[in-house]
């Protein structure tokens, strides 16, 4: 039989006790009280504590202990068939003959009540007692048989209907098993259709995890390839437009603005140290979408040589987590990713490329688009650095690096052009070292060497100071030219130069040698009418200065022309 319901079952016969112990209970209460006999004390105690102990076992599932649950009913049993035979009344024979018949129901159900051999001793066993009390009363006293007869016949009905009750229920406990039985079984396969279905489920969560996964793989394999194909876009576009050009700067604009626009970085800059193309300064293009003073004020920290320090980087410098503190030359604090690529030449840095982008993690998977694209940009830098050296040779006089003389005249056209058309202003100075030839004899032609490539670095800074020209007129003649300057500032100007070439002191085999000049200096429009003569009038200054004492300036004039028999040309 089925544990739960056979536990449902001892609970409900427990409380059915309690109501059948409670009406006997009851019942000598008022056998007492009409009799106050002390056999009547004796079953009120009886009947009370068995009341008590089914009411106990009821509220507290003792119930559930089989063996007391056995043996409490054993002891029910053998007072109440004691109080059966030694009771004559109708009601205590009715209530103790209901108690009996729901002992031995009870009983039947305690043990294999699917045996009929077990049922059937079950229920002969129960009414043994009374059976027995009877029989003894029988033969001790001098009981009446017509109640031995009564109470026999009574014991009968007792097993009769314990018999036939008990073969319904039996009936209706099977039908109640079968159905317990057959809803087991659908729980069990429910739970087996369950269990089924979770793995089923795990099976279909991990399939959608795998194809989750390969989704994402396959888009990543898919923006990797996209953005592949538009590097290389970019890579044939960029390639295109920097081969055909050979100029630098224009290089470089190209470069910084092609890689800002297609990669939407926020900065992107190229700096080339200077001496790289005979510059001065180093040259310094940056794209970015700054202000204007942003912009500036960044560009002016790179061009002070704030990249310096990273293009020691042979594979270039990556922060993809930028703190914006790290950096002085940064402007704009919402950088996410930096990269500097340096620019090597002959194994030499010679510049390098700043790129800038908002946020993290940008510069990973691009760096060989990077790196392909420099390895172009380098090849057209080249050649773009040749051909400003060719230029630069056909411009410059070898020996000093100053313009040279051919380079002088198509610059002297340009500036005449620029004064006449802007009525503006253009001065020039001519100068000549003195005693040269005497220096070449004397020291060699080395020392004259040094002595040419001092004075004309010395016209070179003056030039650059106040934004003029030096060039190399002849092989110890140089040429100032200041476009906008009157006659007096460029005098002022000159008479520095000379008196910076007297104080400069060059030394040989031990010994200090000094060197003067002799100077020229005319104007236009205040000397000179006609700009085109400006080197002609200077040369004769220059003339004058040699014949009056050499180591001097003298200022093109109608009275120095005249006292040199120079006729009018101006």
């Amino acid at each position: 039989m089925d544990k739960k319901l056979l536990t449902d079952m001892q609970k409900v016969s427990s409380r059915c006790n309690s109501l059948l112990s409670m009406v006997l209970f009851v019942y000598f209460i008022f056998y007492f009280v009409e009799k106050a006999a002390t056999v009547s004390v004796f079953w009120l105690l009886v009947s009370g504590m068995l009341f008590v102990a089914d009411l106990i076992m009821g509220t507290t599932k003792l119930y559930e202990k089989r063996t007391f649950w056995i043996a409490v009913r054993i002891a029910e049993l053998i007072v109440y068939s004691f109080a059966f035979i030694t009771h004559d009344t109708p009601a205590l024979l009715a209530i103790t003959s209901l108690m009996l018949l729901c002992l031995m129901l009870q009983l039947i159900f305690s043990f294999d009540y699917s045996d009929i051999f077990v049922r059937v001793i079950t229920e002969l066993l129960t009414v043994l007692p009374a059976a027995a009390i009877l029989l003894i009363n029988v033969l001790v006293s001098s009981m009446d048989m017509k109640e031995v007869f009564e109470k026999t016949g009574i014991l009968m009905s007792i097993v009769i209907m314990g018999v036939y009750l008990s073969k319904i229920v039996v009936k209706e406990l099977d039908k109640l098993e079968q159905k317990l039985f057959e809803q087991r079984r659908l729980a069990d396969n429910t739970k087996e259709i369950n269990e089924e279905l979770k793995l089923h489920q795990e099976k279909v969560k991990k399939v959608n995890k795998e194809l989750g996964v390969q989704k994402i793989k396959l888009e990543a394999a898919y923006n990797r390839i996209n953005s592949a194909n538009t590097e290389m876009i970019l890579q044939n576009d960029i390639l295109k437009a920097i081969t055909s050009v050979l100029d630098i700067k224009q290089l470089l604009q190209i470069m910084t603005e092609s890689l800002k626009n297609e990669l939407m970085l926020s900065c992107c800059a190229i700096v080339l140290n200077k001496n790289t193309v005979e510059n001065d300064e180093p040259i310094c293009v940056m794209k970015s979408v700054f202000s204007e003073k942003a912009e500036a004020t960044m560009l002016q920290r790179i061009c002070d040589g704030a990249l310096e320090e990273y293009m020691h980087y042979r594979n270039g410098y990556v922060d993809n987590h930028v703190r914006a503190e790290q950096y002085d030359f940064l402007v704009d604090k919402n950088t996410g990713s930096l990269l500097v690529i340096p620019l090597h030449k002959d194994n030499h840095a010679i510049g390098a490329l700043l790129s800038l982008y908002p946020k993290f993690d940008y510069f990973t998977d691009n760096r060989v688009f990077f790196d392909t694209i420099m390895v172009q940009f380098m090849i057209a830098l080249d050649n773009a650095l040749l051909y400003a050296k060719m230029q630069n040779m056909a411009v410059r006089d070898g020996l000093t690096g100053i313009y040279n003389r051919r380079h002088l005249n198509v610059m002297m056209d340009q500036f005449c052009a620029d004064a006449v058309k802007n009525e503006q202003p253009l001065s020039v100075a001519l100068f000549d070292i003195d005693h040269f030839k005497h220096v070449n004899d004397t020291y060699g032609h080395l020392f004259g060497d040094l002595v040419i490539t001092s004075i004309a670095g010395l016209a070179r800074d003056m030039a650059k100071k106040y934004q003029g020209m030096a060039a190399r007129y002849g092989g110890e003649e140089f040429v100032l030219a200041f476009p906008e300057k009157t006659v007096d500032e460029c005098l002022a100007i000159v008479e520095e130069m000379r008196e910076n070439v007297h104080n400069m002191k060059l030394e040989y085999e031990g010994m200090y040698v000094g060197v003067n000049v002799s100077v020229g200096v005319t104007g236009y429009p205040t000397c000179c009418k006609h700009p085109a003569v400006l080197l002609q009038h200077a040369d004769w200054a220059m003339y004058y200065s040699k014949e009056h004492g050499r180591d001097r300036v003298t200022v093109d004039s109608e009275e120095i022309r005249s006292q040199l028999n120079l006729a009018e040309e101006n």
